[in-house]
């Protein structure tokens, strides 16, 4: 897989995952990624945080979908790009229904530009 400089859903295919919870949005995202590309998603490996993730990636017993973020600097572990459109996940910052301050301002702003007042 690292002698490519990027993999597409279907080089994938066959491939043996580690993943979060089947539960949670960012595992839904990957799920419906592999299935609008007519490739089945097989996760032999459940993890409840990224660390853990990385330890069964390293052990070389599985591979993820993960941001390149979650990766940098991790001995054992290459990062790969997806080719072509990546899995997304939809996500919402809940507040306090009040006016917000500073702090959470610049947090809210960093997401997703001004917010609304």
């Amino acid at each position: 897989m690292t002698k490519h400089k990027k993999v597409g859903a279907r080089l994938l295919a066959g491939e043996v995952f580690v993943a979060d919870p089947t539960d949670g949005a960012s595992h839904n995202s990957v799920r419906d990624f592999f299935a609008l590309s007519g490739v089945d998603y097989r996760v032999a490996y459940g993890a409840s945080d990224i660390p853990s993730m990385l330890q069964v990636i390293a052990c070389g017993l599985a591979i993820a979908l993960l941001p390149k973020a979650a990766v940098q600097s991790q001995p054992g572990i290459a990062y790969v790009p997806l080719a072509g459109s990546s899995p997304s996940c939809l996500g919402a910052v809940i507040t306090a229904h009040r006016p917000t301050n500073a702090a959470t301002r610049a947090f809210l702003d960093i997401l997703n530009g001004p917010i609304l007042r």
